[in-house]
């Protein structure tokens, strides 16, 4: 069987009148009406992540140019690396929006949960917590060798699993100074991440819902207020990390001028404004963020890279 033929048999076992997964198009237009539905009714989270993707799209150009126009970075391993971090964040963090905008909201948050340890590890190796080297590990350190072998690249593993782990826990864990409180709620954060990462735990409870709701079972997404506000919080928080790092790909402080320096402010602003909505509705975990990203993030429009992190 040839390729020609094995698309063949495909299409005349699965095609109605000649198109196949023409039964799809009614959840096709499903997951458009979800979208349709998110817009409308969230039109604050809309505005808000909309100018956040705006802004990060446009820092990034500014740092990519910055990148060509500067010889003294193009030979920083570091500051290349920091760049490519937030180039795959931007990247991922599309893919999330884009499965929550498609009516998947839960699966969305799964996405989130990678991107939230970057912006931990990034904002650790700006204060010289860590270091890009030991965070990104692809051999192992100082072991003598050349050869890319699987035991080298295995220990090279461990290494960086190992670093990851202790900054986790200077961040946002038992090390990380923070009240008791607030650690609270951020292991119950991070538990969330870890449920539906591992199992698709929220996704499973949201479909028995769905079905105790509304007496009916589809496989094609329902609005439902309680999934997306899950997706969209997790969305602010992550998105509000990350920001707090960009100025990190600062050659100088200053450096991508005074217009860049007033958006990061009014996001910044902005992104606290919605915590702090989100903390007036009785939930703690808004606060304990907050409080996370007073201490662990303490970055400005003036903070710049440093060689050394």
């Amino acid at each position: 069987m040839d390729v020609a033929e094995w698309e063949n048999r495909l299409t005349d076992t699965f095609a109605e009148h000649g198109v196949v997964g023409k039964n799809l198009a009614p959840g096709f237009r499903q997951e458009q009406s979800y979208k349709a539905y998110i817009l409308r009714t969230f039109h604050g989270y809309d505005v808000l992540m909309t100018c956040f993707f705006s802004f990060y799209h446009d820092t990034l150009s500014i740092a990519t140019r910055q990148l060509h126009e500067e010889g003294s970075l193009r030979d920083d391993e570091a500051y290349r690396i920091i760049h490519l971090i937030h180039v795959a964040n931007f990247k991922s963090f599309r893919a999330a929006d884009k499965t929550f905008l498609s009516g998947y909201p839960l699966d969305a948050v799964a996405l989130l949960r990678d991107l939230k340890d970057r912006a931990v590890f990034l904002s650790a190796a700006g204060q010289g917590l860590s270091s890009i080297d030991d965070l990104c590990r692809i051999l192992p350190d100082d072991d003598g060798e050349d050869a890319l072998t699987e035991e080298r690249l295995n220990a090279a593993r461990s290494q960086r699993m190992k670093e990851e782990r202790r900054v986790l826990n200077l961040m946002l864990r038992s090390g990380s100074g923070l009240s008791a409180e607030t650690l609270r709620e951020l292991q119950r954060w991070e538990r969330l991440f870890h449920l539906e990462v591992h199992g698709s735990t929220l996704t499973r409870a949201s479909v028995v819902k769905q079905i105790k709701q509304h007496k009916a079972f589809s496989v094609w997404p329902l609005p439902e207020p309680d999934s997306a506000a899950m997706y969209m919080c997790r969305a602010g928080e992550v998105g509000w990390m990350l920001m707090r790092t960009l100025p990190l790909l600062q050659v100088r402080a200053g450096a991508f001028g005074d217009e860049w320096s007033h958006k990061w402010t009014v996001l910044d602003e902005s992104f606290r404004y919605d915590a702090e909505l989100f903390g007036k509705t009785g939930k703690q975990i808004a606060y304990a963020v907050m409080a996370l990203l007073d201490k662990k993030f303490p970055f400005t429009p003036n903070t710049c890279y440093a060689a050394e992190a």
